[in-house]
């Protein structure tokens, strides 16, 4: 079930955003839990999507109807206490885990290209099946995407996104000169603003190869288009890589300013993406590629060390400590403390006296 705010959410920043959909993701458990396990998550396109299983108990009498019924109480839910509206899109049952990504795949088209613009809905999936020819590329947008990997200096999965894209193009759309110069665009688009943002012109970069791209020779087959992408990446990846690793520092110096000055408050990876406005996979990792760590990794080590340091230097409370490093709840920092030092945080000052 794939469940979309509507605009009058769209005022509320990042963290009261987070806030929102973890109260619709309650509410929806609370709602469909008789019923039906409940999974959600709000996933990278804005949607927040619902995995729902029947109960045994329950049986597969009249669950369509059911589930739309319940999908009603749920916006008039959110409606009531929330004060805005949802749409929603069910699809029809399947057999998890190999149907899924198809089913989430089919239930976002339909939003995109059935819904337009009417909002406040419940509708349910029809299971037609999609003409051959009409269908979308998989590889080109699936996560990460190729504009992702060259951002990060990823350069030999960047080689294999383009194996893959063009291998796809050759299985599935090997007679749809469409489908081959989608990909072409988005390759040259991304090639585009790599360079673009390193300070360089792509024709500088590209050199002869720039010839069959002002031609259009370079869409014409999937065969010319794996060749002079994989030509392209090389040169950028020869050109840039300095000017990315140093975007890459600079990424993660602002998350680690960040995070040091406001470690007493939300520093979760959703908040530390929004500052330096990147998707927070992506920003994960970069900052995994640049510091051989992982950025909550990092924070707890900011953090245990700050209470070391707090512990052994001020005759502040555990509890007044706990809260300066961001746990808001003192029990739970002591346990986490223990388990990294073996000792309480008073047995740790006690120590260190």
């Amino acid at each position: 079930m794939l469940v979309r705010l509507e605009e009058e959410f769209g005022h509320y920043d990042s963290n009261d955003q987070t806030l929102i959909e973890y109260a619709i993701i309650n509410m929806a458990e609370e709602i469909m839990g008789e019923f039906m396990e409940v999974w959600g998550v709000k996933e990278e396109h804005g949607y927040v999507v619902f995995l729902l299983q029947l109960k045994e108990r329950k049986g597969d009498i009249g669950k369509e109807t059911m589930l739309e019924k319940l999908s009603i109480q749920l916006q008039s839910k959110v409606k009531q206490f929330l004060k805005g509206s949802l749409s929603i899109v069910i699809t029809e049952w399947f057999t998890f885990p190999e149907q899924i990504y198809d089913r989430f795949r089919q239930a976002s088209a339909y939003f995109r290209q059935i819904v337009g613009d009417e909002r406040e809905f419940v509708m349910r999936v029809s299971d037609v099946e999609t003409p051959a020819a009409q269908g979308p590329l998989d590889v080109l947008y699936t996560p990460p995407t190729f504009i992702s990997l060259l951002e990060s200096g990823q350069w030999d999965a960047a080689e294999e996104k383009i194996l893959a894209v063009c291998a796809e193009l050759d299985e599935k759309w090997s007679e749809s000169w469409e489908h081959c110069m989608e990909a072409g665009f988005l390759i040259t688009a991304s090639f585009t603003n790599i360079a673009h943002r390193n300070k360089l012109t792509l024709t500088t970069l590209m050199g002869n190869d720039v010839e069959d791209l002002q031609s259009g020779e370079v869409f014409a087959t999937i065969s010319k288009l794996r060749k002079w992408s994989l030509s392209v990446l090389g040169k950028l990846k020869e050109g840039t890589s300095n000017e990315i690793k140093d975007i890459r520092s600079d990424y993660v110096k602002k998350i680690q300013d960040f995070t040091d000055k406001n470690l007493h408050l939300d520093v979760s990876l959703r908040v530390l993406a929004d500052h330096v406005n990147l998707h927070p996979t992506h920003l994960s990792k970069i900052y995994k590629i640049e510091t051989g760590e992982g950025i909550s990794d990092y924070i707890s080590r900011l953090r245990m060390d700050r209470a070391c340091h707090k512990l052994v230097t001020t005759t502040k409370k555990v509890y007044e400590i706990s809260m300066e490093i961001g746990y808001m709840d003192p029990a739970y920092f002591i346990k986490v403390f223990k388990r990294q030092f073996g000792v309480t945080p008073q047995e740790y000052r006690d120590q260190h006296k």
